[in-house]
């Protein structure tokens, strides 16, 4: 990995305006990740590329896949509804985090913000009007709380001597717990629902 994304600023800013221009599946992956980029060492400025990431936010195409992209991670229907209190097990990433992480990119994106935290791309989507207040703010606890439930999952893998993963054991969660996993998956389906309305992904959720 460290081969292939090892090139020049000129050629880091072909590769931005490509993913814009050609938003193809791979590309979204890519752009998606990069979105996040920062320097963590060294004296180059990187304005040209936040240069081309802020014409994202003019791109409808670019945006359209980036709302695919987030429709295709809807939390399942059996969560949404009351969550069992018995067996059983939820990937976390799967069920709600992939969509909301995405969602957070998209919208911050629309509004023409380069924040790179989850909570500050929702705010930034929020106060530019792209996202309703009271969405943003449900979307943030929602975050909040999975990023706790699949930490505190971790811990407890860790602890009996198994790889962490995305996955949480349902009896293991009180019940507050619970009636929090429920609002939270039915708040991100609802934005979910909202984005394919707007962006006319052709996904039906």
């Amino acid at each position: 990995m460290a081969d292939r994304w090892h090139m020049s600023l000129p050629a880091w800013r072909e590769l931005f305006h490509g993913w814009l221009a050609r938003p193809e599946p791979q590309a979204l992956v890519e752009a998606e990740v990069f979105l996040d980029f920062r320097r963590v060492w060294g004296e180059l400025s990187l304005e040209s590329l936040l240069a081309v990431q802020r014409q994202g936010a003019g791109t409808p195409l670019f945006l359209l896949g980036m709302a695919r992209a987030a429709v295709r991670f809807p939390p399942p229907w059996r969560l949404v509804g009351p969550v069992p209190s018995g067996h059983g097990e939820v990937d976390l990433k799967r069920a709600g985090l992939s969509a909301l992480v995405l969602l957070a990119r998209l919208y911050a994106l629309a509004a023409g913000s380069l924040a790179r935290s989850t909570p500050d791309r929702l705010a930034a989507a929020a106060a530019a009007g792209m996202l309703g207040s009271r969405s943003a703010a449900d979307l943030a606890e929602a975050h909040r709380l999975l990023v706790g439930l699949r930490l505190a999952a971790q811990l407890r893998q860790l602890e009996a001597g198994q790889a962490p993963s995305n996955l949480v054991q349902l009896a293991d969660l009180t019940t507050d717990e619970r009636a929090g996993l429920r609002h939270g998956l039915r708040a991100i389906r609802s934005v979910l629902r909202v984005t394919e309305l707007r962006f006319r992904t052709d996904t039906v959720l």
